[in-house]
């Protein structure tokens, strides 16, 4: 269809183009696959996305872009021809393009400029990048890293005034700032390096475009706001700092005003890079050249403006209308009382009130069929407002011109809408119905208007069914139904019902004398109603009882004919029986008692039943066994049985220590009144026969009255019993006192935490020979199987043996058994000896010892000792010559049958210092005397410790050759300095003084520690007779026992007579070598 208004404009362009202007630049843009002529404000390229954005920013599409078929039309209908792209460019002006860029060979200072017009220079030439695919040729690529430069041109040129009336013509907005707009520079910003100015149009933010130009001052005089219809300035003044999408936060004013300025000079001049490390720069870049990131469209409408009405369901209900709106935006409709608004998309509704569409929302309305206005709404604005971009021009053209964003409600942009609701006429049905038949006998039509009322009445009294009834007619009364006045709402349907009355009579009778006894029941009911009344289940006529027979319901049920109708319904008569069954004594106790009604005719029998019990364990025993029996006629009867009360007779036997019974109650049962008596049980239990100690509860004789009766037996026997079994006395010294294990028997024959097993006590008493030397008290719990008792030391003498009796006294029998031949327990105990076995060693013997360390003896038996013992082996000292030495070896057996005493054993060797060469080991020494340890050099012991085996002998010593001199081996281990020879094995000796003196010596062997349980102690004597000398001397009076005899010899010849018989080849050779050392 012809669009007029593209007609005019394209009239209009063709006007202008040939009429006042000889060059005007007309620039061909591909925009989603059509060729579209594009009028930009102040020669600005507007990319593919600017269209978009011209027309989210409710700028309509059609009003800037032009089918260029269109265009053709147009100029081929005047026969003119579309001038060539190149015809556009200022006449004289050479233009570089890809015809002639084989040409180029520029400089490599040279740069890019481009003017207000959006022609790119290359010096004094044009160059084109509109041509090939809009990119510069390879070989100016260097130019993109120069900056690019503005050419200066402040002249407006005819594409101005051209691009700028046509602006004025399409555009659809109304231009608020139609003056001269008032400058402010608020002040300088500083971000880094970058400094831009904040700037005020009329008060409002504003950022300068073209920071190539000078700035913009207050001073200056300025061209009224116009549009700046450019996609990516909408953008960044959506997003930039003080835009409605402000990316920067609270905190980065300065910096978000620095980029916005910034980017908004890039996007008028391409080449400016100028703080692109600024926080947030390329994020707003990229957001300002993203062409799905436009601000939101506040353009509306509707996709049905008039919304016709239908019925459905009994309302009025419009058509359905969409909002045609960006999603975000939101229109706020209401509506009146009894209208309802329902937003189909979200399924939310409103009636009577205001609901919220947003866009893409599709809504309708309803209404009872009863309303009568027509629902109109007018000029309904939408949420969101109409942002564009607005710019401001020095109007000498030497200072940036100035951007800013204009948001406001376009008064024009606003849905409106109407919905026509009528009130409606509908049929309401009147139907007349017989109740009984449920036939409809008439029915009536009664069209009316919505809210008009409307009246429902029975209006029929005679009806005849035909062949219904044999033809009858019949006289009809009124049924209820939906009679009245009401005021419609709808189309409805009303019933009346009609019907007849009838008569019913109930009669009851005598079922066993055929006799009428009253008439129940005499009342009207309606044709085909159901009745239901319910005869009596029973009733009195005199004396009789009647009750409703089984086979007669008691409720009489049915639906009424038309016709009268008698029913007879059968009673049973009945009379009492009164049987009573009570007790014979007072308080005459009633049982039971039987108010039976027999149906006359029936037979009945009682009996007298053996036994009642009654609450409270009363039971009561017959005193006959009668019967009570015949027919029952027309007269009430009675009769009475007698009981007596049964009673129980409980004797216990019961434990006096722990209320427990000791064995079953004897229980039986009398009758009231009888007599009764009791005594005491003998009770056996094992080896014992309980102890009667009282009773109490009820008499032990007497007369049997209305309680039950219980006598308690109370018993015991002895809480234990207990007994010695054995008594063990372990030696020890006596200043340690001696310790007395005595073992006992113990029966429990009652559970420990019984009280009496706390009260009842027993003496446990220690005497010697008849002295009481100590005791403890124990109670029946307490009393242990073992018990320890100590001898107290000021009851003890050294080495002494006594007879120790253990009793136990001071008890009950009857809390305590303890058997005659388990009272007492005695034995024999023996404290240390603590004494020393001496001996003088002159001859081959064996020193002994034994003693008592343990006795013990169970109840009845003979006494068991235990011993240890000892033996050490004695050996006596061959005669010595000095220089020489003795060995000293002790071997120690010791046993001990308990394995209860120590066995680390010790033994010194004490002997005057006159016989010891003191020379180089430093022997302890004490009064004139040296003491030397043995060693142990050996033991074998027992792990029970009841055997050991144990050698010791003198310390080892190593003697140093040609000089005779003793060291000890821990000598020799440390390297002592004195020892200047090779070593020979001493042996384990002690050696005499070389250069000592004859005569008569000892030496005592002595425990370091004592041994065993009586701590005995050893000390022998080894006598020792030295009788000659090592080295014969001259003063020796020894010299016929001296053992080396030293004369001269020739070193030639030692043995001019030869070599005594008793040299070894060994000694032979040593001589000689000798002899050859000293030569």
């Amino acid at each position: 269809m012809f669009n007029l208004k593209k007609f005019l404009m394209v009239s209009l362009i063709l006007f202008l183009l040939f009429s006042d202007f000889s060059s005007t630049l007309v620039i061909l843009a591909e925009s989603q696959n059509e060729t579209k002529l594009e009028y930009n404000l102040e020669a600005d390229t507007l990319e593919s996305e600017d269209y978009q954005v011209i027309e989210h920013s409710n700028v309509r599409y059609d009003d800037y872009l032009l089918d260029l078929s269109e265009l053709e039309n147009a100029l081929t209908d005047k026969d003119i021809s579309l001038v060539e792209k190149r015809s556009s460019y200022p006449s004289g002006v050479h233009v570089w393009d890809e015809t002639n860029y084989s040409e180029l060979s520029p400089n490599a200072d040279e740069s890019l400029a481009y003017d207000e017009n959006g022609f790119y220079w290359l010096g004094n030439a044009i160059y084109d990048v509109s041509g090939g695919d809009g990119v510069l040729d390879p070989s100016l690529d260097f130019l993109l890293s120069n900056p690019f430069q503005v050419k200066e041109n402040l002249d407006k040129t005819l594409f101005s005034h051209f691009s700028n009336r046509i602006t004025s013509l399409f555009s659809t907005e109304e231009i608020h700032a139609n003056s001269t707009p008032k400058i402010e520079r608020v002040r300088t910003v500083q971000v880094g390096q970058t400094k831009v100015g904040e700037y005020r149009v009329n008060g409002k933010l504003a950022y300068c475009v073209e920071h190539n130009r000078d700035p913009a001052t207050e001073a200056g005089t300025y061209s009224p706001l116009e549009p700046y219809n450019n996609a990516r300035m909408l953008r960044l003044l959506y997003y930039g700092w003080g835009g409605e999408g402000n990316i920067f936060s609270s905190g980065q004013k300065d910096v978000g005003i620095a980029v916005t300025s910034l980017i908004a000079s890039r996007i008028r001049n391409p080449g400016e890079q100028t703080g692109r490390s600024l926080a947030r720069y390329e994020e707003l870049w990229k957001l300002v050249n993203d062409n799905t990131k436009n601000p939101p469209s506040s353009k509306v409408e509707l996709s049905e403006e008039k919304l016709n009405i239908s019925i459905e369901d009994n309302r009025q209900v419009s058509e359905k209308t969409k909002f045609l709106a960006h999603s975000d935006n939101r229109i706020q409709i209401s509506v009146p009382t009894n209208v309802r608004i329902i937003n189909e998309t979200r399924n939310t509704s409103s009636t009577g009130g205001t609901l919220t569409i947003r866009g893409g929302d599709t809504f309708y309305f309803t209404a009872p069929l009863s309303y009568n206005s027509t629902l109109k709404r007018t000029n309904i604005r939408g949420s969101i407002p109409t942002y564009t971009p607005m710019i401001t021009y020095d109007n000498w053209g030497i200072r940036q011109p100035l951007a800013q964003m204009d948001v406001y409600d376009d008064p024009h942009n606003t849905v409106s809408f109407e919905v026509p609701f009528t009130r409606q006429e509908v049929d309401i049905t009147i139907l007349h119905r017989d109740r009984v038949t449920e036939d409809t006998i008439k029915t009536e039509i009664k069209p009316t208007l919505i809210g008009d009322p409307v009246t429902v009445a029975h209006n029929m009294t005679r009806y005849s069914w035909g062949n219904k009834y044999n033809g009858r007619t019949i006289n009809l009364i009124n049924d209820g139904g939906q009679a009245g006045t009401y005021n419609v709402t709808e189309a409805k349907t009303y019933t009346v019902w009609y019907t007849s009355q009838h008569r019913l009579k109930i009669e009851l009778y005598d079922k066993f004398s055929g006799d009428l006894l009253e008439t129940d029941h005499n009342s009207l009911y309606k044709a085909g109603a159901s009745f239901s009344h319910q005869v009596p289940n029973n009733f009195d006529v005199g004396k009789t009882h009647y009750v409703l027979n089984r086979s007669a319901g008691r409720t009489v049920t049915g639906s009424m004919p038309r016709e009268d109708r008698t029913i007879k319904v059968n009673y049973d008569p009945y009379h009492d029986a009164t049987i009573l069954w009570r007790n014979r004594f007072p308080a005459y106790d009633i049982f039971e008692r039987r108010d039976d009604r027999i149906k006359v005719g029936d037979g009945y029998h009682y009996v007298q039943e053996e036994f009642y019990t009654l609450s409270g364990g009363r039971t009561y025993q017959r005193e006959n066994n009668l019967t009570f029996s015949d027919r029952m006629g027309y007269a009430d009867i009675s009769n009475t049985f007698y009981y007596r009360l049964m009673r129980d007779v409980t004797v216990n036997y019961i434990d006096n220590r722990t209320g427990e019974p000791i064995r079953d109650s004897k229980v039986y049962t009398l009758l009231q009144a009888d007599p009764y008596s009791e005594v005491p049980a003998v009770i056996e239990k094992g080896e014992y026969v309980y102890r009667y100690v009282r009773h109490d509860g009820d008499p032990e004789s007497g007369i049997i009255g209305t309680s039950h009766l219980t006598i308690n037996y109370y018993y015991d026997i002895p809480l234990i019993k207990t007994g010695l079994e054995r008594i063990q006395i372990y030696t020890t010294p006596a200043s340690e006192g001696l310790p007395v294990i005595v073992d006992l028997m113990k029966e429990n024959n009652y559970a420990y935490p019984l009280q009496d097993m706390g009260e009842a006590t027993v003496m446990v008493n220690l005497y010697k020979d008849d002295t009481l030397i100590t005791g403890n008290r124990y109670t029946a719990r307490a009393l242990p199987e073992q018990l320890t008792l100590t001898i107290p030391p000021e009851a003890l003498a050294v080495n002494e043996t006594a007879t120790y009796t253990v009793r136990l006294e001071d008890f009950n029998p009857d809390d305590i058994r303890v058997p005659a031949d388990q009272a007492e327990v005695d034995t024999e105990g023996y404290t240390a000896e603590e004494g020393t076995l001496e001996a003088e060693v002159v001859e081959s013997d064996v020193l002994r010892y034994e003693g008592v360390i343990k006795t013990e003896r169970m109840i009845g038996e003979p006494m068991q000792v235990f011993t240890e013992s000892f033996a050490i082996p004695l050996e006596p000292i061959r005669k010595m010559k000095t220089g020489y030495g003795f060995e000293m070896p002790l071997d120690l057996s010791y046993q001990n049958r308990l394995g209860n005493a120590s066995v680390a054993f010790g033994f010194a060797l004490t002997a005057p210092e006159a016989l010891v060469d003191l020379s180089y080991i430093d022997y302890a020494r004490q009064a004139g005397s040296v003491m030397v340890p043995l060693d142990r050099t050996g033991a074998t012991t027992q792990a029970n410790q009841t055997e050991t085996s144990q050698q010791f002998a003198l310390p080892a010593v190593q003697v140093e050759k040609e000089t005779g001199h003793v060291f000890s081996s821990e000598q020799v281990a440390n390297g002592d300095s004195r020892i200047t020879h090779s070593l020979i094995d001493g042996g384990r000796k002690l050696y005499l003084p070389i250069w000592g003196y004859v005569g008569d010596y000892s030496v005592a062997v002595t425990t370091e520690v004592p041994i065993g349980i009586h701590l005995m102690s050893v000390n022998l004597t080894y006598p020792i007779e030295v009788v000659g000398h090592m080295y014969l001397h001259m003063d020796s009076e020894t010299k016929e026992k001296d053992a080396i005899h030293m004369e001269p010899i020739n070193q030639d010849n030692p043995f001019p007579l030869g070599v005594p018989d008793n040299w070894t080849a060994e000694e032979i050779a040593d001589l000689q070598a000798f002899l050859a050392r000293n030569n």
